[in-house]
């Protein structure tokens, strides 16, 4: 049986799904780390150390920070250029037994169950990852609970992971 559903898109939403792919991607230990390895190359630079060791941990240290903010800035950059791309920010999606289907101005695109790898559920959204740094981000508050149900059934026999 297909469900249909039509997905409204904004700036928040699109700031929201890259600030949870950050989190889930970095994590809070990059973070801890990049803290602690400038902290100790304060205290290095502090006792009077100046050798290629501090200037290793500095190199490490930026490329470490500059990753973190690359994650957030290249997806939320990408979503907002998707978001403008639409010119109206409404998609259409359809889904059945073979596979979801998206449709908006943009274009248009059709996907069996089994090209999705895993879904990570949110509060007003999900991110269905179809690669480890490709997702598209599903607005829910105008998916039934009938319609969400179907998607996650067929998702888990199709072998996706759920979070």
């Amino acid at each position: 049986m297909p469900y249909h559903a039509e997905l409204r898109y904004d700036k928040a939403l699109i700031r929201s799904a890259a600030a949870v792919y950050w989190r889930r991607t970095v994590g809070l230990r990059l973070p801890w780390v990049c803290v602690a390895m400038g902290g100790f190359l304060v205290y290095l630079v502090a006792q009077g150390h100046r050798s290629w060791v501090e200037g290793v941990l500095g190199a490490t240290l930026v490329f470490g920070c500059a990753m973190m903010v690359a994650v957030f800035v290249v997806h939320y950059r990408n979503g907002l250029a998707k978001l403008r791309d639409m010119r109206e920010p409404v998609a259409q999606l359809r889904v059945d037994e073979t596979g979801l289907a998206v449709e908006s101005l943009a274009g248009k695109a059709a996907l069996p169950w089994s090209a999705v790898q895993e879904v990570w559920r949110c509060e007003g959204f999900w991110l269905v990852l179809l690669s480890p740094a490709q997702f598209i981000t599903v607005p829910t508050r105008t998916l039934g609970p009938d319609m969400q149900a179907f998607v996650m059934s067929q998702l888990s026999a199709a072998g996706a992971r759920i979070r």
